[in-house]
């Protein structure tokens, strides 16, 4: 968490809780309940992609969820939130997300294809993208359109899965990703607390912030 963040947030979840984050975004893309046809959607994308997703993607993350929205990463309010899932084997979860999303990428609308087919570019249609940043491979779908100011966008790192609203905050999360844990700076010091600890809840008013006037 970048140490100019205005909002952070971090959370113990359960086993899966990765899965039941993939149905919130596949309920968003879908417009509907994604339950029902869940099994159903996870067959399909192992056909199409040879990825499956519960043995080779949600297995690997570990147990809690960290988000934030940092002025650094262009973040006003929650406009360029990110949110970054620590993993078990994230080398083993960077290869499978890489494979499924290159090969999912041949099929997904995509600009360069529309443009060399001398299509154009239609509003309200989501467009798969892709760029390299550190080595890190990101992808994020570009949506031309008003309603709709956010660009999703993700990636894995070695240590992380990351999340963003927007693509340009996954450069500087996949940099500090790569970083080690400096236990000197973070807000609880003693390292078995940073690490992982056991609290409930934990909330922090930094009076800094807030300005009274007479």
């Amino acid at each position: 968490i970048p140490g100019d963040a205005t909002i952070a947030l971090a959370l113990r979840s359960e086993e899966g809780a990765l899965e039941d984050v993939a149905q919130g975004v596949a309920y968003s893309f879908a417009g509907n309940d994604m339950s029902r046809f869940w099994d159903q959607f996870l067959a399909e994308m192992e056909r199409v992609s040879g990825v499956e997703l519960r043995k080779d993607l949600f297995v690997h993350a570990d147990d809690c969820l960290v988000a934030w929205s940092s002025p650094r990463q262009g973040g006003f309010g929650f406009t360029s939130a990110m949110a970054a899932v620590p993993l078990r084997d994230g080398k083993s979860f960077a290869e499978s997300l890489a494979t499924m999303w290159d090969k999912l990428a041949g099929i997904a609308p995509n600009k360069a294809q529309e443009r060399a087919k001398r299509q154009r570019i239609r509003r309200g249609r989501g467009y798969l993208e892709s760029f390299v940043h550190n080595a890190i491979k990101v992808w994020w779908i570009d949506h031309p359109d008003r309603e709709f100011p956010f660009g999703l966008s993700w990636s894995a790192t070695t240590k992380h899965f990351l999340i963003g609203l927007q693509p340009q905050a996954m450069r500087s999360a996949i940099d500090a990703s790569k970083l080690p844990v400096n236990f000197d700076t973070a807000l609880v010091r003693k390292r078995v607390v940073a690490r992982r600890g056991d609290a409930m809840a934990q909330s922090i008013l930094d009076l800094s912030l807030i300005h009274i006037s007479e």
